[in-house]
């Protein structure tokens, strides 16, 4: 896509938190965002793709088919290598509940594991289509610790468990331009950017 009079971006997402940090990372590049609820648009999508992969075209694909606009979606999760990746795909059904139940899930799964044993690393594949066709797709990580007890109060998800490598704050407690200067959906989203601005 090489219109540059095209700088509104749909993102493919109900999520305020995943929201607010797409909101800022495509400001810092020149593009407005919209919500899906904002022009009228109301679906959802089965992530029922076995990688990050599939799951972000699908719901990019998705609601491209619904709109003019540009869709950004990112499928993301938290691999941990003592679980040999899990819960991966499957980050945010590892519980019923709240993100609060789901950590709690998690930490019970890790219960008992010493610090070495502990690493991990958040992954998000962003996707960019536009009519039915993907225009671009990205790919972050950012390795780190699951630390056996929350701290902080910002953030979503494992935030408040997940301290970046080489860090002493977790997630939670960075803020969300500390956190988004480092994430994994940073990185894949501008990579996207990057593929869909120079393609």
């Amino acid at each position: 896509m090489s219109d540059p009079a095209v700088r509104t971006m749909l993102l493919a997402t109900s999520n305020p938190g995943k929201a607010a940090e797409f909101d800022d990372l495509l400001a810092g590049r020149g593009w407005g965002s919209l919500r899906p609820d904002q022009i009228g648009i109301r679906i959802e999508v089965a992530e029922e793709g076995e990688t990050f992969a599939e799951n972000s075209a699908r719901k990019a694909l998705a609601y491209s088919e619904l709109t003019e606009l540009p869709v950004l979606a990112d499928d993301s999760g938290l691999e941990v290598d003592a679980l040999h990746g899990a819960p991966g795909v499957r980050t945010a059904r590892l519980a019923k509940g709240s993100d609060a139940d789901r950590t709690e899930a998690l930490l019970s799964l890790m219960h008992g594991m010493p610090s070495p044993l502990r690493s991990a690393q958040f992954r998000s594949v962003a996707t960019i289509a536009r009519r039915g066709s993907v225009l671009a797709v990205g790919e972050g990580t950012l390795r780190g610790t699951i630390l056996a007890a929350p701290r902080g109060e910002s953030g979503f998800g494992y935030d408040p468990v997940f301290m970046p490598a080489g860090g002493e704050c977790t997630l939670a407690q960075l803020g969300i331009a500390a956190k988004n200067s480092i994430s994994h959906r940073r990185a894949a989203v501008l990579a996207a950017l990057d593929e869909l601005e120079l393609g």
